[in-house]
């Protein structure tokens, strides 16, 4: 069951590259998740916010930096604890000034 839910999830990366190179548009995928957000941001990927009433996601390209970047946060990989505070800060001020409509 393990090696069907690996071969799926590569066939699901393939098919989002398939889509982008037919529609010249990278696509995006949604995260909820703050702390993983920061830390993709502090890798150097810049996502778009987008608010759903209150709640806000993170909208990130999918690329294989984006899926590279997510399996060093799965592997609880040790970073720079206060780069990665100072990711969280300014992403939260990111979605605060967007909530606020500064943005």
């Amino acid at each position: 069951m393990i090696k069907a839910l690996k071969g799926g999830e590569k066939n699901a990366k393939k098919e989002t590259m398939r889509m982008s190179k037919r529609t010249n548009q990278q696509p995006t995928i949604p995260l909820l998740d703050v702390n993983l957000s920061a830390f993709l941001f502090m890798r150097g990927l810049i996502p778009k916010i987008q608010f759903d009433g209150t709640r806000a996601s993170f909208l990130f390209e999918a690329t294989e930096e984006f899926y590279k970047a997510c399996s060093e946060y799965n592997q609880n990989l040790p970073v720079p604890c206060l780069d990665f505070v100072n990711a969280l800060r300014q992403l939260r001020a990111a979605m605060y000034r967007k909530r606020e409509g500064s943005i």
